[in-house]
């Protein structure tokens, strides 16, 4: 399976969401392939962004901005737009079997009390998503 979290600026909720998707599918005993995307990625991850995941016990070795034709976007099981304005505008691919739109807004200011609401937020909604608490025990 490959689930890919896509965002149209920037490039913080998709990297959350994918390095907490891994984690929580590892915890699960599932396999996939998690990608993440931006329509316009920063050239580089803010500092704070890889701090916090680390903080949460992440592994962001191999985290990094991409752009959507960095991945394999028509080849994805899953498309997760992370924000409510690319939902119309992200190319609907008839191989994607679910997609989902979740409302999370970027961080701003981007600092770290924003940051933990964001990564709340979505491992909130990826715990909702895979059932995590109804199989995790």
């Amino acid at each position: 399976m490959k689930i890919g979290f896509v965002c149209d600026k920037h490039s913080n909720r998709n990297l959350i969401a994918e390095a907490l998707a891994i984690k929580l599918l590892k915890d699960l005993g599932l396999k996939a392939e998690v990608y993440s995307a931006s329509l316009e990625p920063d050239k580089e991850i803010a500092p704070v962004t890889l701090e916090l995941l680390k903080e949460k016990g992440l592994n962001v070795a191999n985290v990094k901005n991409n752009a959507l034709e960095d991945i394999p976007y028509e080849d994805l099981d899953v498309l997760v737009v992370i924000c409510d304005k690319l939902d119309k505008t992200c190319p609907y691919i008839i191989s994607h079997k679910r997609r989902e739109t979740w409302l999370v807004e970027e961080p701003h200011p981007l600092s770290r009390e924003e940051l933990k609401r964001t990564i709340d937020k979505i491992e909130r909604f990826l715990k909702d998503f895979f059932k995590y608490d109804k199989f995790s025990k």
